[in-house]
């Protein structure tokens, strides 16, 4: 119960305390069940639309959490760490505590470890936010919606010969269609992600622990996000597999952020997008 409840309780929960005392009374009357249990019922109706009220408030707070985060993390995406100018600009305090953390307390504006963090916190601030919620198979992934893309920029086939679900990623809608594929145009924005259609992923996934599978997802998003130019841009015009072996082959280069970064605040409410 919070403070506010505390402070102001419906009648019902002082019903509820007068009741309970009175059911510890030798003197308490069967003819007053019927009055206890109309009591109890009044008491649990309350803390349930109490219960109901504070989940739309908390769906609305994650829902913007996740907006901002994705933002703030795009926002730096194509950003080269090495030539960006004034790293510590629009920084939210997230981010600016983890830089006083592991660069000190005065570091330059320019300073290599300034960029190094301002880049990957803001990656891993997204990536976490992306990892915590689960895998969802989206209605627009199917055929319906979703097309075979050409295999020349990174298209891949449907499931069921192309008549069935995308298990990649399928492009902003390009006509009437969006088209299914890997890397470049499929992953720009305005894409819907289809990975958590495949069922070999998913299978893969449920082979590890929670936490095993968290982390895994974690570093194939910072894969794709702490290099510049990211594996989506660089693999625009590749293979099929090129995405996947670049993630992979970019994997040891975030993974040290998973450590330095594990106990860092990763909301950015005063985040301010340009």
């Amino acid at each position: 119960m919070t403070m506010l409840a505390a402070r102001v309780r419906p009648a019902s929960f002082r019903h509820c305390e007068c009741t309970h005392q009175r059911l510890g009374s030798l003197a308490f009357h069967k003819r007053r069940l019927s009055s206890f249990v109309v009591a109890i019922f009044a008491c649990c109706a309350t803390l349930g639309n109490s219960h109901l009220r504070a989940e739309p408030r908390k769906a609305l707070q994650d829902f913007v959490d996740e907006k901002l985060a994705k933002s703030y993390m795009d926002s730096w995406k194509k950003k080269d760490w090495q030539t960006t100018s004034k790293c510590t600009n629009n920084l939210p305090a997230a981010t600016a505590s983890m830089i006083h953390t592991t660069c000190g307390a005065r570091p330059e504006p320019m300073d290599r470890c300034v960029c190094i963090v301002a880049k990957a916190h803001s990656c891993h601030v997204g990536c976490t936010k992306k990892v915590n919620v689960k895998p969802a198979c989206p209605a627009a992934c199917s055929s319906k919606t979703c097309k075979w893309g050409a295999a020349s920029n990174g298209g891949v086939a449907l499931s069921d010969g192309g008549e069935g679900t995308c298990y990649k990623y399928c492009s902003k809608v390009i006509g009437p269609v969006r088209y299914c594929g890997v890397g470049g145009v499929y992953q720009a924005g305005g894409h819907v992600d289809c990975t958590g259609c495949d069922p070999s992923r998913q299978s893969r996934l449920s082979s590890l622990s929670p936490a095993q599978a968290k982390k895994h997802r974690w570093m194939e998003c910072m894969a794709d996000c702490y290099p510049t130019p990211s594996c989506t841009d660089m693999c625009a015009e590749g293979s099929s597999d090129c995405f996947e072996q670049c993630v992979e082959r970019y994997k040891s280069s975030v993974e040290p952020f998973w450590h330095v970064f594990k106990r860092s605040d990763t909301t950015v409410p005063d985040y301010k997008p340009a």
